[in-house]
């Protein structure tokens, strides 16, 4: 089967949680934006997100602009940074795809707004996010991206993760 044909006939438009994956990961990616973002504008979400998830390990991948602010934050078991988005397929790519991989996440949640290049790559089984990609399994619709509203990426991480905490 050719892979486009594959890709396309993915079901990517599943709006429902299954709470079960929920219960309890072992490990939760976060995926930070890559268009520029405050981080201080994010952290009080992560802060429910840990509370909520306490037994499991949150990784943070960010880029490299943003990791001392999310390094110094005590929310994270682990922070892996990037310079920027690799090109598919290069070296670098390949590098980063197996670190993220390595760490065999349960669920990545995907805070990105354009590019979903990282939640395809980290292999998870639950992957979160709120674009239309074949790469996300799991959609959270937001109306001002439906809508084609501005929305800010701070506006759409604290979004995101309050509804992943409260559908619990």
């Amino acid at each position: 089967m050719n892979i486009f044909k594959k890709i396309a006939s993915l079901n990517y438009r599943k709006d429902i949680l299954p709470l079960q994956m929920l219960k309890e990961p072992d490990k939760i990616l976060l995926l930070f934006p890559i268009e520029p973002y405050r981080s201080d504008l994010i952290i009080p979400a992560i802060t429910i997100l840990k509370n909520k998830f306490n037994s499991s390990d949150i990784i943070g991948i960010t880029n490299e602009d943003h990791s001392l602010s999310i390094r110094n934050s005590r929310l994270f078991n682990e922070v892996i940074c990037y310079d920027s988005v690799p090109k598919l397929f290069s070296r670098r790519f390949f590098k980063l795809r197996n670190e993220i991989r390595n760490l065999q996440a349960d669920i990545s949640i995907d805070l990105n707004l354009e590019n979903d290049l990282l939640t395809w790559i980290s292999g998870a089984s639950l992957r979160i996010g709120c674009i239309l990609s074949p790469f996300i399994n799991y959609r959270i619709k937001l109306k001002e991206i439906e809508n084609k509203d501005k929305i800010s990426s701070e506006e759409v991480a604290n979004k995101i993760i309050k509804i992943l905490c409260t559908s619990r």
